[in-house]
C-alpha cells in the first residue's frame, strides 16, 4: 500500500506546472526541487533505472560529478557508496543555491561543490537557464541569460577517479578535449552525449579519444529520449545517447 502511494504521488509530479519549486521526500532524502518534471525524470532515470549504477573497487570510491544539478546523482552515489568522496561541479547559481541546500539538509559530507561549469579555458561565459535541468552554455528558444565561471576539469584530476559522470548539456566534447591527457587517471566514465541542432556533432571525436586511451565503451540510448524510427531530425531537434566507458588500462 505505502509503495502504491508513492508510485501514484510521484507520478502527479509530472503533470505539474513546469517550474513550481517544491519538496519530495524519498530512501530517507528530502530534496528540494525547481521543476517537478525535471525531478520526475532524473528520480526515474537515477534511481529506478540506475543509470549511473557502477561496481566500485573499495567502499571509498573517489568520485567526479560533472553536472550536479539539484544533486539526484549525487545522492544517488551516496546511497551505494556512502564513503564515497565526491566534487560536483553546476554553474547555475540559482539550481547551485539548491544543490547547497539538498546536500546540507541531508546530512551529505564528503562532497566538495563547485559552482562552475567546465570547458577548455578559464574565464566567465553566458549561461543560458531554463529554471531545471536544461541549462546550457548554448542558447535554445526563450530562456534567461546569465554569466557564469568556467573551470578546467584537468585542475580537479590530481589523483585516481574511480567515477567520472558527466551531463553537461553539450560541452562534453570540449571537455574530454581538455582532459584528454589526464584521463589516464580515471578508472571508468559514465557521460550522456547531447545530440542538439544547435551543437556541433562530435561524438566521434569523443569516441576517438576513448579509443586512443584504451577505453572500451558501449553507447546507448537515454532512457528518457529514444532515437526516432524511422530516422529523422527535425527542426530544433534534441536527443540524447548515454554512453558507458572503462579504461582497460587501470591498474
Amino acid at each position: 500500500m505505502i509503495f502504491k502511494f508513492f508510485k501514484s504521488k510521484l507520478e502527479k509530479l509530472k503533470n505539474l506546472p513546469r517550474n513550481k519549486p517544491g519538496i519530495y521526500s524519498f530512501d530517507g532524502y528530502n530534496v528540494k526541487y525547481t521543476d517537478p518534471v525535471s525531478f520526475y525524470y532524473e528520480y526515474k532515470d537515477i534511481f529506478e533505472a540506475r543509470i549511473y549504477d557502477f561496481k566500485a573497487e573499495n567502499r571509498e570510491p573517489k568520485i567526479i560529478d560533472a553536472g550536479g544539478c539539484i544533486g539526484m546523482s549525487t545522492l544517488y552515489f551516496k546511497k551505494i557508496y556512502p564513503d564515497s568522496s565526491i566534487t560536483v561541479f553546476e554553474p547555475d547559481s540559482k539550481i547551485f543555491s539548491i544543490l547547497e541546500k539538498n546536500m546540507k539538509n541531508n546530512l551529505i559530507s564528503n562532497v566538495t561543490l563547485v559552482n562552475a561549469g567546465l570547458g577548455k579555458t578559464e574565464g566567465i561565459t553566458s549561461f543560458y537557464s531554463d529554471g531545471s535541468d536544461g541549462g546550457s552554455m548554448f542558447k535554445n528558444g526563450d530562456v534567461k541569460k546569465n554569466e557564469v565561471k568556467v573551470v578546467k576539469l584537468s585542475d580537479y584530476l590530481t589523483e585516481k577517479i574511480d567515477l567520472l559522470k558527466m551531463n553537461i548539456e553539450g560541452m562534453e566534447g570540449d571537455v574530454f578535449e581538455e582532459i584528454e591527457h589526464k584521463l589516464d587517471i580515471v578508472r571508468e566514465i559514465i557521460f550522456e552525449y547531447h545530440a542538439f541542432e544547435e551543437l556541433p556533432q562530435n561524438l566521434g571525436k569523443i569516441l576517438n579519444i576513448l579509443d586512443r586511451l584504451n577505453f572500451k565503451y558501449l553507447v546507448t540510448d537515454a532512457t528518457n529520449a529514444k532515437i526516432p524510427v524511422p530516422f529523422s531530425l527535425n527542426k530544433n531537434y534534441r536527443h540524447f545517447n548515454l554512453v558507458y566507458a572503462k579504461n582497460l588500462n587501470w591498474r
